[in-house]
């Protein structure tokens, strides 16, 4: 019986571990990985529209940053963790991305629109209450985009981690809120 029950406490430890902490009533995992990087949770917030919780998001660098413009312009592995609480029509979630794309150029942070519908193909159908949405930026490698675990795009250039993490953390962010969040405030 003392055995079950020290297996029990290991267990319930170490699934603890995988979550660095809850956010809106979401689990959000303490690290990711990137080409080798182990991202950990720089912040991470609820996105708000009006008043409906939209998803829980969170940012993951190398090393802790609270400057936004140091994030978007640095050149190396970070990664933006999405968990939607609620369905998001397929129309609205490519509107808002392109409002994105559209602030982040207005500050400089362009990118082509060939790069921009690639990444809005991603979202092809409505985007489902629990899932898991990953932008995983690798220098020389690009901006990967996966649902739920699988890879649905790989986006070339610098120039897109920067308009895509610009839409988070740009001076015209998203969500004012989320962005203090991610950035540890």
């Amino acid at each position: 019986m003392k055995k079950m029950i020290l297996l029990v406490i290991v267990l319930a430890v170490a699934a603890g571990g995988c979550f660095a902490e809850r956010i809106g009533g979401v689990d959000v995992p303490d690290t990711i990985n990137a080409g080798g990087a182990a991202l950990k949770l720089n912040g991470g917030g609820t996105r708000m529209k009006v008043v409906i919780k939209v998803y829980v998001g969170g940012l993951y660098l190398k090393s802790p940053s609270t400057s936004a413009k140091e994030v978007i312009e640095a050149d190396e592995p970070m990664a933006i963790w999405l968990k939607f609480v609620r369905n998001v029509d397929k129309k609205s979630i490519i509107d808002a991305w392109d409002t994105g794309f559209a602030n982040a150029d207005n500050q400089g942070y362009g990118t082509s629109r060939s790069k921009i519908s690639q990444f809005n193909g991603v979202f092809s159908s409505d985007v489902e209450k629990n899932g898991i949405y990953e932008v995983v930026y690798v220098p020389g490698e690009g901006t990967t985009v996966s649902i739920d675990g699988v890879q649905k795009a790989k986006i070339s250039g610098h120039d897109f981690k920067q308009a895509v993490f610009a839409i988070w953390l740009g001076n015209i962010p998203a969500d004012e809120n989320l962005k203090k969040k991610m950035l540890g405030g």
